[in-house]
């Protein structure tokens, strides 16, 4: 900041008296004398501050030179309504660029010692008005300083709210990549094996039953041979979906590799997870996917298995559950074929 000396001026010649019945008369005439004179320094002052910001190396500042000039401009009036939207658009202009609010604290002293200076020449035989147009101008700095601060910190609020909810939906985003399957929306492979584990603990924990299901899509080489891979993507992606719809929300539906799906059901015992098994492998079949007229139909092939004791963990029911599929593949396809049925809890 420069000296306040560098910006002394000759005062402008004696302007008509004021009536000393107006008891901000005398501030008025101080500002409109005054700000023609250090408007632009002041507002490069501002802008000087604003232009080691981040925001503020990457634009030319005629947004916060505009704010600056319109509020500095309204300062005359001493009516703070009057003053509102300045205010409201230099504070967020300060916020969004990050600026520390010290800056526009330093150029509203560095102005009432402009003015004060200004006034005592102006005003050198009549102290009294000196005294109560500076106490009125220092009542206007400070009562805008207070409202400034407080829509700052409303905009900072605003914009944190803002991050934080971006924050949230990239999070989230990062998520869902970390535990859904690209292609077909339900959990992958990793997620899925991590989430049976979980759950499979916690029917150990409680002696509940557990049981999963494992399911293979029968002809499915055909159709990708017959009609291309974007033909066979879209067909995983529709049974992904049946096979969501057809479970409970907590139950656990996850892409196993390529054509194979396998579902985690909870709190669900032998005869339970069969009949879920039946109707998955009905609702798919009455789909005649890929289409009505294609030969042949894409249907499923289920293995179905229990939890038998605490000692199973993850990869045996998998691979249980995956010899019962191939089972049902060897009978013939579209069908569901049992693994064994010994359980915890109830008797299945």
């Amino acid at each position: 900041m420069h000296d306040v000396s560098s910006l002394r001026r000759t005062p402008d010649a004696i302007s008509p008296e004021v009536d000393d019945r107006e008891p901000f008369a005398s501030a008025n005439l101080l500002l409109r004398e005054a700000l023609p004179v250090w408007m632009d320094q002041l507002c490069e002052e501002v802008l000087s501050v604003y232009r080691t910001t981040e925001v503020g190396q990457n634009d030319q500042g005629e947004p916060m030179r505009k704010a600056v000039r319109q509020y500095f401009s309204r300062l005359p009036d001493p009516s703070p309504e009057s003053r509102t939207d300045s205010r409201e658009r230099m504070a967020a202009l300060y916020a969004q660029a990050g600026l520390d609010l010290a800056a526009h604290f330093e150029v509203s002293s560095r102005l009432f010692a402009l003015i004060a200076e200004r006034g005592t020449r102006r005003f050198s035989r009549q102290p009294h008005r000196l005294t109560s147009a500076l106490i009125e101008i220092q009542r206007r700095l400070w009562e805008d300083t207070c409202l400034i601060t407080e829509a700052f910190v409303r905009s900072r609020e605003r914009h944190l709210g803002h991050l934080v909810k971006q924050f949230s939906m990239a999070q989230s985003e990062l998520v869902k990549l970390a535990h859904d399957d690209a292609l077909t929306g339900v959990r992958n492979r990793a997620y899925l094996l991590e989430t049976l584990s979980v759950e499979l603990e916690r029917s150990h924990r409680y002696r509940e039953p557990f049981s999963v299901l494992f399911a293979d899509l029968d002809h499915f080489k055909q159709v990708n041979d017959a009609h291309g891979h974007e033909a066979g993507d879209e067909l995983l992606r529709t049974i992904a979906g049946l096979l969501k719809r057809a479970v409970r929300p907590h139950d656990v539906v996850g892409r196993y590799g390529g054509d194979e799906f396998a579902i985690g059901l909870v709190r669900t015992n032998g005869a339970a997870a069969r009949r879920i098994a039946e109707r998955l492998r009905a609702s798919v079949e009455a789909a005649h996917l890929p289409s009505p007229d294609a030969s042949p139909a894409v249907t499923l092939s289920i293995g179905v298995v229990t939890m038998r004791d605490e000692s199973e963990g993850v990869p045996e029911l998998i691979h249980r559950a995956d010899a019962a599929m191939y089972s049902a593949k060897a009978a013939g396809r579209n069908r569901v074929r049992p693994g064994p049925r010994r359980c915890i809890g109830p008797k299945s």
